[in-house]
C-alpha cells in the first residue's frame, strides 16, 4: 500500500514531466525551417588544385570535373595554383569569397 507522501512525490514528478513536455512542444513551434539559396546559374565552379599540372591530384580533378558537370548540370573548371607545398592554392580557395563574391570555389583535399 502506498503512503500519502509517496503518492504526492509521484504526482509532483508527473506534473514536472508534463510541464517539460509542454514547454518542449511549445518551443518546437517557434522553430522555422532553413531555406538554401539558389546557386547562380551559368557561373562555373572553380576547382583549385594546389599542385602543378600533370600530378595525381590534377589528373583526378580533371577526370572528376566532367562527371560533376554531368551530375549537377553546372560547368566545373580546374585551376592549378602550385607552390609552397600546396599553401598557395589553399589560401586562394580560402580567400575566394573575400576577394570576390564567388560562392563557386572548391579545393581538392590535398589543399586542406
Amino acid at each position: 500500500m502506498m503512503t500519502n507522501g509517496l503518492m504526492k512525490h509521484q504526482a509532483g514528478r508527473r506534473s514536472l514531466v508534463a510541464a517539460a513536455l509542454g514547454l518542449s512542444l511549445g518551443l518546437a513551434g517557434l522553430c522555422t525551417p532553413a531555406w538554401s539559396q539558389e546557386f547562380p546559374a551559368g557561373q562555373p565552379v572553380k576547382i583549385v588544385v594546389p599542385f602543378p599540372p600533370g600530378g595525381t591530384t590534377d589528373i583526378l580533378a580533371r577526370a572528376l570535373a566532367p562527371e560533376l558537370t554531368r551530375a549537377f548540370g553546372q560547368s566545373f573548371v580546374v585551376e592549378n595554383r602550385a607552390g609552397a607545398g600546396g599553401n598557395i592554392g589553399a589560401e586562394i580557395a580560402a580567400r575566394a569569397p573575400a576577394v570576390k563574391p564567388d560562392p563557386a570555389t572548391a579545393a581538392t583535399p590535398g589543399a586542406l
